[in-house]
């Protein structure tokens, strides 16, 4: 058993030592005739994204998460 990641073993050492990428993107919307109900502008995140990789070493991973709108 290992108290810390710096004397566990070299697998489990490097476990945690990992990248973390992400992306944004924006909406916006302007109308000049919006009907009842709908506003005449809107402005969102369309999609966003996170990646968490770990590419080297005997344990790696990926993880990737993200979400959209629609207006």
């Amino acid at each position: 058993m290992c108290h810390s990641f710096r004397t566990c073993p070299l697998p489990i050492a490097t476990l945690f030592d990992f990248d973390v990428n992400g992306v944004v993107s924006g909406l916006g919307l302007f109308q000049n005739r919006a009907v009842v109900g709908d506003p005449y502008n809107r402005i969102d995140v369309s999609n966003a994204m996170a990646i968490i990789q770990k590419a080297d070493g005997l344990i790696q991973y990926y993880v990737q998460v993200g979400g959209y709108s629609f207006p």
